[in-house]
């Protein structure tokens, strides 16, 4: 994401977020323009960049 317009970036966020409600699932900031979204049958454990910064 961090190559893509801003525009089109958050678009796309726009989209996934609207997806992520109507399905009750969870979206979580890994670190700058990337995400994880899972279903609501799964766990998303973490604080984002404080636990998957070094990661990346």
């Amino acid at each position: 994401m961090e190559e893509l317009e801003l525009d089109t970036a958050q678009r796309i966020l726009d989209f996934l977020s609207g997806a992520v409600y109507a399905l009750n699932g969870t979206m979580c900031k890994i670190s700058r323009g990337i995400f994880v979204v899972a279903p609501n049958n799964y766990d998303v454990v973490g604080n984002g960049e404080d636990d998957y910064g070094d990661l990346v």
